[in-house]
């Protein structure tokens, strides 16, 4: 596909990074250009993952070892990300920062541990692999249940979306 889009979200200096896609070679420099260029900030203040999938926390340890620690959330899987130091993640849980809150929706059925993040201020939802800008989501054997897929898109349904960010393809 075309790569993973990552996001930023806030209004401040302090701005909450959704996903770190899989850490390619020179995403650093086109993230700090962002930071310091729509937020005036030298670092994201927290880290949000979507899910597990390498193409989403594949960039953890990148910006970890540049940036220095920072807080890491996302629902656990603990047989694929025991060793990322995550603060656990759950449904309903909210994460601030100027100008923000997002809450936490877990929507599984392409991946067991799913997050959706939902922008309350905008009615805009960040979708992970949920919902796509383009493609078809894959159901992968492990950790996928397309029963249990079809129910996260009948729940995203349900929300008051106005706009949805997809981790894949245009918004």
């Amino acid at each position: 596909g075309p790569g993973t889009n990552t996001y930023l979200v806030g209004t401040g200096s302090s701005p909450i990074l959704i996903d770190t896609g899989s850490g390619v070679d020179g995403y650093v420099p086109l993230l700090e250009k962002a930071l310091r260029d729509e937020f005036d900030a030298a670092r994201p203040s927290q880290i949000l993952l979507t899910h597990a999938h390498r193409d989403h926390l594949g960039g953890v340890h990148t910006l970890l070892r540049h940036f220095g620690s920072m807080p890491i959330s996302k629902l656990p899987w603990p047989a694929r990300d025991e060793a990322l130091g995550i603060t656990a993640a759950r449904e309903g849980d909210s994460f601030y920062t100027e100008g923000v809150r997002l809450r936490a929706l877990h929507c599984p059925g392409h991946a067991q541990d799913h997050l959706c993040f939902y922008l309350e201020e905008e009615h805009a939802l960040f979708t992970g692999d949920v919902v796509l800008g383009m493609g078809t989501t894959v159901i992968p054997l492990e950790g996928g249940d397309m029963a249990v897929y079809l129910a996260s898109l009948r729940r995203i349904r349900q929300l008051p979306v106005q706009r949805i960010y997809p981790a894949q393809g245009t918004k």
